[in-house]
């Protein structure tokens, strides 16, 4: 199971040899470098909350768009199995 997830790292790029081959230097390096990944994303994340809150501010959802389209809105509504149920 490793040899095939090493083989998919290496394929991918994300590794230039097996693990086996890394140093404990290099592996701690490469944690290292992953967790303060996740450390800044966090960080950033915080920062920017009190701008996201406030509403304006806020991402338009792909829902809302489609369906504020007055195209979308003037189609008739759909038709379902119980509606056709009740029509016969």
């Amino acid at each position: 199971m490793g040899s095939q997830f090493e083989l998919r790292l290496q394929r991918i790029g994300l590794l230039d040899r097996p693990l086996a081959k890394l140093g404990t230097a290099r592996r701690a390096a490469l944690i290292a470098e992953a967790y303060g990944g996740k450390l800044l994303g966090s960080l950033g994340r915080l920062v920017t909350l009190p701008l996201r809150i406030l509403p304006f501010a806020r991402k338009r959802r792909l829902t809302d768009t489609y369906l504020d389209d007055p195209a979308i809105r003037a189609l008739p509504p759909a038709t379902t199995r119980e509606t056709l149920a009740d029509e016969a």
